[in-house]
């Protein structure tokens, strides 16, 4: 079914939805699987590994990976070589940068890109030392976009206005973060606890690795939903859908990826 949070005595959704009780929460649910945008059941489809925004928009479900981003790469081939390559796909800005700390490179005998495995971790893990405008010409390549600050915020808060993707408080040990600027982030979904109330596959909105947003103001860029690395018990409000951070954006750090949205099919 396609279904929004909500507070809902049975039969006072309207548009065709019906409000049924899910695990002891009032969810409006579309009978024919459409999605329920708080007003009416809604046709369109999400391309396969997102999840509904609104009734045109889809979000996705996971950060984006390891794999997808050397795929990426490589589509670019030679054009964007090590360090701290400045591409044409990247706005003609660096996707990475040029110092030391840069772990992504490009092997001119095998042709082809590799990324340093205290890094990378796994292929399934999320993407990170992503600079705003690597992150923004990925989602392209991909079909899709970097999704706007409002987007992110909706799917994460849904239509309850939630102050977590899980709830209305935080929740200690919910999602990864901690502050242990020695750890590491899990694998993509490696945690059903950390999923949207609305959409189970939807997960790791809040910690693992910040995410970009399509949102700048001159040189520096805004992301949001906090990371492993941060410490809620000083600053829960970091891990939330409404909180935003800004870095310039040519930065890429250890502890920020990105996922993209797309409209729907």
């Amino acid at each position: 079914l396609g279904q929004a949070y909500c507070s809902c005595p049975t039969g006072s959704c309207g548009g065709g939805a019906q409000c049924v009780v899910e695990a002891g929460i009032s969810i409006c649910a579309c009978p024919d699987g459409s999605m329920f945008d708080g007003t009416s059941c809604t046709s369109g489809t999400c391309p396969a590994g997102m999840s509904w925004i609104n009734a045109t928009t889809c979000i996705d479900d996971l950060e984006f990976s390891v794999d997808e981003f050397l795929g990426f790469l490589n589509s670019l081939g030679s054009s964007c070589d090590d360090p701290g390559p400045t591409c044409t796909a990247c706005n003609d800005r660096r996707c990475f940068p040029s110092d030391a700390s840069n772990p992504w490179h490009y092997d001119d005998s095998d042709e082809g890109w590799w990324v340093e495995g205290p890094t990378a971790l796994s292929l399934n893990h999320p993407a990170r030392f992503m600079t705003f405008d690597a992150a923004y010409a990925a989602c392209h390549a991909a079909g899709k976009r970097l999704c706007q600050p409002i987007e992110w915020e909706r799917a994460c808060s849904g239509l309850s206005n939630r102050e977590y993707p899980y709830g209305s408080e935080y929740e200690d040990g919910r999602c990864k973060e901690g502050g242990a600027f020695a750890g590491r982030p899990w694998a993509r979904g490696e945690s059903a606890q950390c999923a949207s109330l609305e959409h189970s596959s939807l997960r790791d909105q809040s910690g693992n690795v910040w995410e970009w947003t399509n949102s700048c103001n001159g040189e520096t860029c805004y992301v949001r939903g906090g990371s492993y690395a941060v410490d809620a018990s000083f600053f829960p409000d970091a891990l939330g859908c409404y909180f935003d951070q800004g870095h310039d954006r040519d930065s890429a750090e250890f502890d920020i990826g990105f996922r993209c949205c797309a409209t729907t099919i």
